[in-house]
Parts: C-alpha cells; sequence; structure tokens
C-alpha cells in the first residue's frame, strides 16, 4: 500500500494564516491516501478490550455505547442511523501514523490521535461542536457534513445521552 500523500497544490503556512482556527474549510482531495481499515476490520478492533471505542445509535433520539462492543450487538445493527468510532489507530497502523505525520506543520502539541470512523446511512455523532481543533478526511463512501454557527465552552448541551449534543443546533452550512 502506497503512503497518504498532501496534495502539491496544498500551502501549509497560507492555510494556517487564512483558515486554520478561523473558519472551516472543505479541500477536495488535499490527500491522496487508500482507506487502511475495512468496515469490518473496524468493527473487529471495537471488539477488542483496551481499544478505545464508541457505538452512537439513532438519528434525533442519540444513544452511545463505549466499547468494547459485542460482536454480537455489531452483527444486529440496522441498516441505518449508527456509526462506531475508533480511537488512536495511529497507534495501531502504520498507515495512520504515515497520515497523522502529513500534518507536522501543526504543532505537536495540537495533534492528538488519529480516530477512524464508519457509519451506516444517516448515522452521525450528533450535533456537537469539539474542544480542538479536527482534520476530517473523508475515506470510502458518502458523508452529509452540516456546519453550525461558532460555539464555546458557554454554549447549553445535553448530556442526556451520554454525548455532549448542542441543545439548539443551528446549521450555516452543508
Amino acid at each position: 500500500m502506497s503512503s497518504p500523500k498532501l496534495s502539491p497544490l496544498f500551502d501549509p503556512a497560507a492555510f494556517q494564516q487564512s483558515h486554520w482556527q478561523q473558519r472551516p474549510l472543505l479541500l477536495k482531495q488535499l490527500i491522496e491516501f487508500q482507506d487502511p481499515l475495512s468496515a469490518d476490520e473496524l468493527a473487529g478492533l471495537a471488539c477488542e478490550e483496551g481499544i478505545e471505542s464508541r457505538l452512537v445509535r439513532g438519528e434525533a433520539n442519540w444513544q452511545l455505547q463505549q466499547g468494547p462492543i459485542p460482536e454480537s450487538e455489531l452483527t444486529q445493527l440496522p441498516p441505518s442511523s449508527w456509526a462506531l468510532l475508533v480511537q488512536s489507530v495511529d497507534l495501531l497502523f502504520s498507515e495512520f501514523k504515515a497520515l497523522k505525520d502529513l500534518f507536522q506543520f501543526i504543532p505537536s502539541w495540537r495533534l492528538e490521535d488519529v480516530m477512524a470512523s464508519f457509519a451506516a446511512p444517516g448515522g452521525g455523532v450528533g450535533p456537537h461542536f469539539d474542544y480542538y481543533d479536527v482534520f476530517l478526511i473523508q475515506g470510502a463512501g458518502q458523508r452529509r457534513w452540516r456546519l453550525g454557527k461558532k460555539c464555546d465552552s458557554s454554549t447549553p448541551v445535553s448530556t442526556e445521552s451520554g454525548l455532549l449534543l448542542l441543545k439548539d443546533f443551528e446549521q450555516v452550512e452543508d
């Protein structure tokens, strides 16, 4: 498998000056890479002890289940409205470490880990905001990304589902 590569058209210095920590930016074809894991392999990781994983179900009625996720549960999932997430895959697979290494233009203390996810149609993790910088890299398949207004630690959230979900999500970009 070939190593991931940043587009030669991408200018890290210009990105940091004009966009980083200022506003979201969609960069089509930023990275050339092959998905290192299939959905089945990701599910296998989510079953393992010692690997941080989460299963999020629903589209409005969100439910969070922390891993390890029993294999029997994963095989019984419906065809839609769930997402599986596995943290720190860069510690397990050199391909994900190479992907993380592409972002060395960001100070190392700002880079935590690479999370891999798989979502069935209609699946996601709910309307939320992150307290950290996020690079979303879409691999195989399709995903709908919706952006809301800027949030901070005073933005009202609900924790009833186990997730930190925005009480009032106001979409500004789709």
